[in-house]
C-alpha cells in the first residue's frame, strides 16, 4: 500500500504573502480556506508559544476540509524547559498530546523542535517514556551531537517516533529512518528562512519522499522559508515532483 503524502508550510498567516499567496482583497478569515486549497497539511507555530486549548482545536477541526491534517508545533515550555523543570516539561507534553485529540480526523503528528543547547540524552529518554503509539511524533535536533548519535536514533525507533529530516545550511541532512512514517523540513537552502529551493536542490528530498510513499510509509514536508512567499513557491514545486497533491 501506498502511504500518504501531505506537505504545506510551516505557518500560513503571513502579511507579506498577500499579493503573492492570498489575493488582496481576502479578508483574513479566509487564508485557512483558501490555503487549503492549494495544500493538505500545515504546522502551527501558534501552539509553540501558548498552549493549546481543546475548544480552539475542536474549531479548527470543523473548518478543516476533508483529509486535511494540522501538525502542532510543541510548546517552548516544552521543548526548551531545561533540565530543572523537567518534570514539569514531561507532564506538559502528556497534557499536550492529550489535548491535540481534539483534532480528530484531522490530527497529524506533534512537532518537537529542540534548540542547539539541548543535548540531554536523559531528558529525551522522560519525554519518549510520554510518548503512546496513539500519537505520532516527530523531533527535531539542532545540536550535532544528538543529530549524528544512532543511540538516540535508536531510542526513537524504540517509540516509532520520526526523526526530523530537514535542509539548514549549517548540517547537511540526515536522511534517517526511525518510524512508519516520515518528516522533513525546510528551512532555506541558503539563508535560514529567507532563500528559495532551486528543483536541484530539492531533488534529493523528493526522491527520498518518493521511494518512501512506495514503501508505504506516510511522508509529511513543510517549508519554513516564508520570506518573500518562498515557501509557498517551493512547496508546490515539491509536491509535483514526488507525485501530486
Amino acid at each position: 500500500m501506498v502511504g500518504k503524502f501531505f506537505c504545506g508550510t510551516s505557518g500560513f498567516s503571513y502579511q507579506h504573502w498577500v499579493g503573492k499567496f492570498y489575493p488582496e482583497d481576502l479578508p483574513k478569515s479566509k487564508w485557512l480556506q483558501f490555503y487549503s486549497q492549494k495544500f493538505n497539511s500545515v504546522e502551527i507555530n501558534y501552539t509553540f508559544y501558548r498552549m493549546p486549548q481543546e475548544s480552539t482545536l475542536e474549531k479548527w477541526s470543523k473548518i478543516a476540509p476533508e483529509n486535511f491534517s494540522y501538525i502542532l508545533k510543541a510548546s517552548k515550555l516544552i521543548t526548551h524547559s531545561g533540565r530543572k523543570n523537567l518534570e514539569s516539561a514531561t507532564y506538559l507534553l502528556w497534557k499536550f498530546l492529550k489535548t491535540t485529540e481534539a483534532l480528530g480526523e484531522h490530527r497529524g503528528p506533534v512537532l518537537m523542535q529542540f534548540p542547539p543547547s539541548f543535548s540531554d540524552e536523559l531528558a529525551l529518554d522522560k519525554f519518549l517514556e510520554r510518548i503512546t503509539p496513539a500519537h505520532r511524533v516527530a523531533m527535531e535536533f539542532r545540536n550535532r551531537s544528538m543529530l549524528e548519535n544512532e543511540s538516540v536514533r535508536a531510542r526513537l525507533a524504540e517509540k516509532n517516533v520520526s526523526f526530523c529530516i530537514y535542509s539548514w545550511h549549517k548540517f547537511p541532512p540526515i536522511f534517517a529512518i526511525t518510524a512508519d512514517f516520515i518528516y522533513i523540513r525546510f528551512h532555506g537552502a541558503d539563508k535560514l528562512y529567507s532563500s528559495s529551493y532551486s528543483l536541484a536542490q530539492l531533488e534529493p528530498f523528493a526522491k527520498f519522499a518518493r521511494e518512501q510513499l512506495a514503501d508505504g510509509k506516510d511522508v509529511y514536508a513543510f517549508f519554513n522559508n516564508d520570506a518573500q512567499g518562498f515557501a509557498v513557491d517551493n512547496a508546490l514545486q515539491f509536491i509535483d515532483m514526488v507525485g501530486g497533491k
